[in-house]
């Protein structure tokens, strides 16, 4: 685990003297330790720059545990959505210190200079949101995104100007079952990145808050 300006990280280099990089971004409570195998199973030939970053917030996890996240969660809230099956909905919501984690992001990526021109980003869950964020920051399209068991936040942020979507080639999975972010906010997400001119590859599948092999599969295509 390595600092890369105001973020620490995981790092997987290419074979290569100069490769493109791929940037992933852990989900809530988790760390950058809990992807870093995405790089074997969708790059096996090592031909990308890997960096997973660890987010800069502590979370208990459990009695004694903790994991990272990129900006901070309502737990009671969380859990009072799970029991009632209705799960998490940000359609209309800005998270407090969103805003915070991907201003730390971006300066992340100037640090491993990132190319949007060759580049890619990527996530899980909370992860993947705070993927789509970037791109909406971005001067140029990113290479690719992909989206693992995202949602549409803040609906209201997004502007027909934000020319990063425009031409993005994006790969998108949800889980039917997901009860943490369930399918309609992913299918909200899917819609307004076409509507900005994405292309978006989607793929639901029978499932719940994951990746299965299924998805990882595609998405070693879809990167190819």
């Amino acid at each position: 685990m390595n600092a890369f300006g105001p973020l620490k990280a995981l790092h997987r280099p290419s074979t290569k003297n100069e490769s493109a990089k791929a940037v992933i971004f852990h989900g809530f409570g988790a760390n950058a330790y809990d992807l870093f195998d995405l790089n074997q199973m969708m790059d096996p030939q090592s031909q990308l720059d890997w960096y997973f970053p660890n987010g800069p917030l502590e979370v208990p996890i459990g009695p004694g545990f903790f994991g990272r996240a990129w900006f901070p969660l309502d737990t009671e809230a969380l859990e009072r959505a799970l029991q009632s099956g209705g799960g998490v909905d940000y359609v209309d919501v800005r998270p407090a210190g969103m805003d915070e984690a991907v201003q730390k992001a971006l300066r992340f990526l100037q640090e491993i200079h990132f190319n949007p021109q060759t580049d890619f980003l990527g996530g899980f869950s909370q992860g993947s949101m705070m993927a789509v964020d970037i791109v909406r920051q971005l001067p140029q399209t990113p290479k690719g995104l992909f989206i693992f068991s995202g949602a549409l936040v803040d609906k209201k942020g997004f502007s027909s100007d934000q020319m990063g979507f425009k031409g993005l080639r994006v790969y998108q999975s949800h889980g039917m079952q997901d009860e943490i972010l369930p399918l309609r906010g992913a299918e909200k997400l899917r819609d307004q990145l076409r509507s900005l001119g994405a292309n978006v590859e989607w793929h639901d599948f029978r499932g719940g808050h994951e990746i299965p092999f299924e998805v990882l599969s595609r998405a070693a295509q879809f990167l190819k």
